[in-house]
């Protein structure tokens, strides 16, 4: 489960949702994750993915500093 989660955390630069999971053929996780790790939020936490809120706030801030060039 751990390695399947990497997998995809490596593919997509994150761990997918819930519901994106379940698109993507990979609903059983949802359900791995909450059995064996306190679910998707612990396991992100393990996979050092921030979240998607923190994701968000990253490309709006870069976005509104234009682009963390210094300028």
């Amino acid at each position: 489960t751990f390695s399947m989660a990497q997998e995809l955390y490596e593919k997509h630069g994150y761990l997918p949702t819930q519901k994106e999971l379940a698109q993507i053929g990979y609903s059983s996780l949802s359900a791995a994750a909450a059995e064996h790790f306190g679910g998707l939020r612990e396991l992100r936490k393990m996979l050092g993915d921030p979240g998607k809120a923190t994701r968000q706030l990253e490309t709006i801030l870069n976005e509104y500093s234009g682009g963390g060039d210094g300028e």
